[in-house]
């Protein structure tokens, strides 16, 4: 009995490799069926087909022409006087706006070519080492915060991190090649334009212009009293009471003129940068956007639409006579 079943064994596997054969057989068969019918119906439809493409390239061309495509302008964008709450509400009122089709809000913001503006979007430029490095306390904050959550990135890209960023990008989507800068600028001077955060940038700069004042005539006071010394005009320090030797008091007032010039640019650069509520960094402008294929270019996208809705009529006529056939049969 066990023999004869060991025996009949491989006789059961070559009848599988049989089939096994004789279905990659008759697969390949009906490929090349498949292939050949495909290449039957090109050639008995050549001049169909050679049509449609010619119609469809000519047709795309003067499309595309004609058409105005989506373009991407961004700007990257520095927010001052703790203003990044206010940056992105206003980002959020636009793009309801936009959606609602404001036409008198949207021209205050954009202006005359308001109605070029597709969208717009607000994103923070993760910077998590320089909201670190502001404080210890920001510091602490952060790993106490960190240590609470499972996805790190969820949590750096969370409006509650977003808005500690000091840099943000708006993108907008723009129609056309033509006015992205002027809508861009239309845009800043809009955001820039608030009462109260100018109110404050007022008082910070004046304040920031009355340090640099102070600062000069300290420094000048102390380049007299140097010079003075360096003449051995050792009256000009008795009255102003200085108890300390030369060489001593001279090293500390170089040290505080050192001082003094480092924070004079500090200040410069504060109110050259913060001219402004919401400041442009840098920008670029008139971005190919087509990450759709809607937008690819229509002299090609047309013809091949054209090509493909013929064949497809064509294959479901093809079908339809078939069933009609099976179900009289």
């Amino acid at each position: 009995m066990s023999e004869q079943s060991s025996n009949q064994k491989p006789n059961d596997d070559e009848i599988d490799l049989g089939v096994v054969f004789g279905e990659i057989k008759r697969l390949f068969i009906s490929f090349l069926k498949a292939f050949f019918s495909i290449f039957i119906f090109i050639y008995k439809h050549k001049f169909v087909l050679i049509v449609l493409l010619v119609s469809g390239i000519i047709a795309g061309y003067f499309w595309d022409k004609v058409s105005k495509p989506d373009y991407k302008s961004n700007l990257t964008l520095v927010t001052n006087y703790s203003s990044t709450d206010y940056l992105y509400s206003k980002i959020e009122a636009l793009e309801s706006k936009i959606k609602q089709e404001d036409s008198i809000y949207l021209q205050q913001v954009f202006g005359q070519h308001y109605d070029l503006v597709k969208n717009v979007k607000v994103e923070p430029i993760l910077d998590i080492y320089k909201f670190i490095a502001q404080s210890e306390i920001n510091k602490e904050i952060f790993e106490l915060l960190l240590d609470e959550q499972d996805n790190v990135d969820e949590f750096l890209e969370s409006p509650i991190n977003s808005y500690n960023y000091p840099y943000h990008k708006v993108n907008f989507i723009i129609k056309g090649q033509n006015h992205h800068e002027l809508i861009s600028n239309q845009f800043i001077s809009y955001i820039n334009d608030n009462k109260y955060f100018n109110d404050i940038k007022e008082i910070l700069v004046e304040n920031y212009e009355q340090q640099l004042i102070q600062n000069k005539e300290v420094i000048k006071q102390i380049d007299n009293i140097i010079e003075s010394v360096n003449q051995d005009q050792n009256t000009l320090i008795e009255n102003l009471k200085v108890s300390v030797g030369e060489d001593e008091m001279i090293n500390d007032l170089l040290q505080k003129k050192k001082d003094l010039l480092i924070n004079n640019g500090q200040l410069k650069t504060q109110i050259q940068n913060q001219q402004n509520i919401i400041k442009t960094v840098d920008s670029n402008y008139a971005l190919e956007d087509k990450e759709k294929i809607t937008k690819k270019d229509k002299k090609y996208l047309l013809p091949l639409l054209l090509v493909g809705l013929y064949m497809l009529i064509y294959l479901t006529k093809y079908l339809l006579s078939k069933a009609k056939r099976f179900y009289a049969s």
